[in-house]
């Protein structure tokens, strides 16, 4: 019997594979947000400006939803750390229009986690915190694909996304083959290294 040529799967750290987070990896997810956007349920998003000043910071990517609403994007290398959980909550102090934050790590700290658990519980309606692990994964020797890990993401927000699908707000196409490839992907990861976790897209009852 003939049996199918199989690769391996590796896994590989953001810092590997972009090097640097604020000259690489920054200036690479401004020009491929339609990855980032895909991966949360999020509709195109905008570019509007990277290393944007807000009081004394700087803000990594500053972006706009379909709606026009402000989304604000917060890069790290390695494990989260409260500088930037404090950096994130000063970027949205202050703001009333709806806005979106996305914190991006390498390695989001369970305590982290929580945290942003916590401020999509406590906050208004249409602030919305998302926390994100970046990496990249490799079979072979072929070229890396970037991979986010949705770690948390705002209260019912996939609830909220079957919604706008169930009144007939179609998905464009090249969305629908983007979360179809990803779905079967993550399916051909976990055959492959049981190990390997990736976060389901569970629906609340």
């Amino acid at each position: 019997m003939t049996f199918p040529k199989i690769g391996k799967l590796f896994t590989l750290s953001a810092k590997s594979v972009w090097q640097l987070e604020a000259q690489t990896f920054t200036p690479w997810l401004a020009e491929n947000l339609g990855v980032l956007s895909d991966a949360l349920d999020l509709c195109d998003l905008e570019l509007k400006g990277t290393e944007e000043d807000v009081g004394d910071f700087r803000l990594d990517i500053l972006a706009e939803d379909a709606n026009g609403d402000p989304v604000l994007i917060e890069n790290q290398f390695g494990k989260t750390d409260h500088c930037h959980l404090g950096q994130l909550i000063t970027y949205m102090a202050g703001r009333r229009e709806n806005i979106t934050a996305i914190w991006i790590a390498e390695k989001i700290r369970e305590e982290h986690r929580a945290a942003i658990d916590w401020l999509n519980s406590v906050t208004a309606e249409g602030i919305n915190f998302f926390a994100v692990e970046a990496l990249a994964l490799q079979i072979d020797d072929s070229a890396p694909a970037p991979f986010f890990r949705v770690v948390s993401r705002p209260n019912n927000w996939t609830r909220a996304v079957d919604a706008k699908i169930a009144e007939g707000q179609e998905l464009a196409e090249r969305h629908i083959t983007r979360m179809a490839y990803w779905a079967s992907f993550a399916d051909f990861v976990k055959t492959r290294d049981p190990s390997f976790h990736v976060r389901p897209n569970t629906k609340e009852n």
